[in-house]
């Protein structure tokens, strides 16, 4: 997260800058904008595999 709210999230608002657009960067971070938890999955079989960790899938808290 560190890398793209500091350096992609500012290399995009440096190219809308540069072609005339008014950009402002922010993240997820910013005063707490965004809130996410980790999406719940019960231990299942799928094609004799099982499924564990779904990995950063999440959902938003509102």
């Amino acid at each position: 997260m560190e890398i793209l709210s500091s350096y992609v999230n500012k290399l995009i608002v440096t190219k809308l800058s540069s072609i005339g657009c008014y950009a402002v960067g922010i993240s997820g971070k910013d005063a707490n904008l965004l809130q996410a938890k980790k999406s719940k999955l019960s231990h299942r079989k799928i094609v004799n595999h099982d499924v564990i960790n779904i990995g950063f899938l999440s959902e938003p808290i509102i």
